[in-house]
């Protein structure tokens, strides 16, 4: 179709005319060559998680961030460490940021679960090779 509009641009064609073009484009090498190479940008692969109908957060993946100061409470001196287990939904980049007091493996299954009652729990988890992470996949 956009080889009859070209030509329509340039003339008016009567009659039957797109079995010429088909048989043009069949027998042209360089047409060839551009379907080929449009069929392959196409057709490029993907991780069956991008394309699958799934709820939110039904394929995550996690991370922990740390280096966050705060207050234990609202009049502390002392500041302590926090840190946040980074939760983000592979289908629709949904994000869930979780604060922990530390970063022992307890600590993530129970900010996992508390993920879990909101959202639901994943099908798939996907972690970096950090150490406490590690320890959740096996």
């Amino acid at each position: 179709e956009m080889t009859v509009r070209e030509l329509y641009k340039k003339m008016h064609i009567h009659g039957h005319f797109r079995h010429v073009i088909k048989r043009v484009r069949n027998n042209c090498a360089k047409c060839t060559m551009i379907t080929k190479k449009t069929v392959e940008l196409e057709m490029a692969k993907h991780h069956y998680t991008r394309t699958l109908i799934a709820p939110v957060f039904y394929t995550i993946q996690m991370d922990i961030a740390y280096g966050f100061r705060g207050k234990a409470y609202k009049d502390a001196r002392k500041p302590i460490k926090i840190y946040a287990l980074v939760i983000v939904c592979l289908h629709t980049s949904a994000t869930n940021i979780l604060a922990l007091e530390t970063i022992d493996t307890q600590a993530i299954i129970g900010a996992l679960e508390r993920h879990a009652s909101r959202y639901g729990m994943p099908a798939e988890v996907y972690v970096d090779n950090g150490s406490q992470l590690k320890a959740l996949d096996r």
